[in-house]
């Protein structure tokens, strides 16, 4: 308020000594006299300012509160899929590899259900066999999850103690399909150390519960998925042309047909997926289907089913 004053007590003398400039020239020596007067006087009333006052703002012009108004409306950034790595881009459909994010997943290794692995089921040869699979401590693979935009079912204290010869899952699934049974991905720990151990510090690998149960698929997780070929429903580049054009020069046999508005794409593999039912390993067969849209031939959806031997 002190400053307002002063600028109008200013404006006030310069429009006095504006008023004076207009005299005669015999009232130039007065008009020095009261320009000494007036510079006193400002001295006067600014040392009156207090220092710590603070200044006050002119009011913002309409374009500079829109620039404001826009500054604090910040966009977050949405999600942002990391480069397809050159393995997923040179890998076979039969090698069972995709990329989640910025992981590699191997499907090849599956158990009907890993959870089973557990308690009394356990033996060192089944863990032997896992841990040629581990990616990465529990924490890591958990804050990976979390980092990424899934959902976990539960929350996890990492401090708790996990005994030897056990395990456990923990569940994720993505916002647009927050149900239970519809899991986006799991991450399956363990702990064969012969001792206690933390649970975050427990040995932990990805796995995909899509691919347990032809009730289930891959595809509604397309958004952070690269399939072989470097192939991702949410590029533009891929559709029917670059699909078929793909898998013709990698020499793939396909099946093609149209439904309505949907054009499917299937790929049959035999044998190729290799499972282990408790310490039993065998193969398992494989069927891919990429979804075309037949308006603007855009690839919409791919799903990877096993067959239906193995179930959760």
């Amino acid at each position: 308020m002190v400053r307002k004053n002063f600028r109008m007590l200013v404006a006030a003398v310069m429009v006095g000594v504006s008023v004076c400039g207009c005299g005669s020239e015999a009232s130039e020596s007065k008009e020095t006299e009261e320009d000494i007067t007036l510079e006193e006087l400002a001295e006067e009333v600014m040392s009156e300012v207090p220092t710590d006052a603070p200044a006050e703002e002119a009011e913002p012009t309409e374009a500079e509160a829109e620039v404001a108004e826009g500054e604090e409306e910040v966009v977050e950034e949405g999600f942002v899929m990391p480069e397809a790595m050159p393995e997923i881009v040179n890998a076979s459909w039969t090698d069972g590899k995709i990329q989640i994010c910025d992981r590699m997943v191997d499907i090849s290794f599956k158990c009907s259900n890993p959870s089973k692995l557990s308690q009394e089921d356990m033996k060192p040869e089944a863990f032997a066999y896992v841990e040629e699979h581990k990616s990465g401590t529990f924490q890591e693979l958990y804050d990976w999850a979390l980092s990424y935009g899934f959902i976990s079912y539960e929350e996890f204290k990492m401090e708790q103690l996990v005994l030897n010869q056990s395990s456990g899952t923990a569940q994720f699934y993505v916002e647009k399909n927050p149900y239970m049974g519809n899991e986006a991905i799991a991450i399956y720990y363990f702990n064969n150390s012969g001792e206690g151990k933390k649970l975050g510090e427990c040995d932990a690998f990805i796995y995909l519960p899509g691919l347990y149960d032809v009730n289930k698929k891959t595809g509604w997780i397309d958004q952070y998925t690269y399939y072989p070929g470097g192939i991702y429903c949410e590029d533009p580049y891929w559709n029917y042309q670059t699909v078929t054009d793909y898998l013709k020069e990698n020499g793939y046999e396909y099946t093609e047909k149209q439904s309505g508005s949907q054009i499917t794409i299937t790929m049959e593999f035999a044998d190729v997926i290799e499972c282990t039912e408790f310490y039993d390993k065998k193969m398992l067969d494989m069927k891919v289907t990429f979804f075309i849209d037949a308006n603007d031939t855009d690839l919409l959806d791919v799903t990877m089913f096993t067959d239906k031997t193995i179930y959760l």
